[in-house]
């Protein structure tokens, strides 16, 4: 009895174990990825400067990285790239979250007025360990993908001016070209945008290209900034290069977008 009461805490001991490196099993078939430095909310740090949360398939496939506008990963809009997280995994990809705020002391923004962020070489080198570390963990196949957000989408743009074997293709909604990055001529990948015409603090003029195949835009008439994050009522916000600019969800834009952004990965994303 003795014995069998041993064997018995030894298989529970390693469940535990199985459970806290893998993490709560999620509803759509994906599991977190843990680690000892994991916080409360399940990110955890990669390097010095980065914490990322993960969503990831329980078979090797590509990534996609999550790349937030000023609001961060966390606190009011954190919905919104976890959102996103569990949509990359329903149709086939590993998804992390890049959380550029809280290992180095500052607090998620709201909005972009007056919010700090990294600057753009720091925030470029943060993705660029992001993907080292991701390279070399055994769910991880393939290129990667990058899907970012106002600052974050200007983020997606910079990155694509820069030479890369290992992004594949990239999604930029709403990016803030002025002020962030103007886009490439020739990218080293392929790009999405989606531009929402009504945007007053990511002035979509800023972001229109030349005729190129590398570049996938899409303008969505009456749109404004952050089009596809759900809100009650829209928000008026001052500041930006307008003096004022509006936060409104435009529900017919999501969903086309979204659609949109999940075909141009699957063409380009395997």
């Amino acid at each position: 009895m003795m014995i069998r009461g041993l064997i018995v805490l030894i298989l529970l001991s390693t469940s535990a174990m199985t459970s806290h490196l893998l993490g709560a099993e999620q509803g759509n078939g994906a599991f977190i990825i843990d680690s000892n430095a994991v916080d409360g909310e399940g990110f955890f740090k990669v390097t010095n400067d980065v914490f990322v949360k993960t969503f990831v398939l329980q078979e090797s496939r590509p990534t996609v990285i999550v790349i937030p506008g000023s609001s961060g990963t966390r606190g009011r809009f954190a919905g919104h790239t976890s959102r996103w997280a569990r949509i990359l995994n329903k149709v086939g990809y590993n998804a992390v979250l890049v959380d550029f705020y809280s290992a180095r002391g500052m607090a998620q923004g709201e909005g972009s007025g007056g919010i700090p962020w990294p600057p753009f070489d720091v925030r470029l080198r943060d993705v660029q360990q992001v993907i080292e570390y991701l390279k070399r963990q055994p769910w991880h196949q393939g290129s990667f993908g990058l899907i970012g957000f106002s600052k974050g989408g200007g983020l997606v743009i910079e990155l694509s001016k820069h030479p890369t074997k290992d992004i594949r293709v990239g999604v930029a909604y709403y990016p803030c070209c002025n002020g962030c990055s103007l886009p490439s001529a020739t990218p080293e990948f392929d790009v999405q945008m989606h531009l929402a015409l009504s945007d007053d603090l990511a002035l979509p003029e800023y972001c229109r290209v030349s005729p190129n195949d590398r570049y996938s835009v899409h303008e969505y008439e009456n749109a404004a900034h952050s089009f596809d994050i759900p809100r009650d009522s829209p928000l008026l916000v001052q500041g930006g290069p307008r003096g004022s600019y509006a936060l409104r969800y435009d529900p017919t834009a999501a969903s086309l977008s979204r659609t949109r952004a999940i075909e141009f990965l699957k063409t380009r994303l395997q």
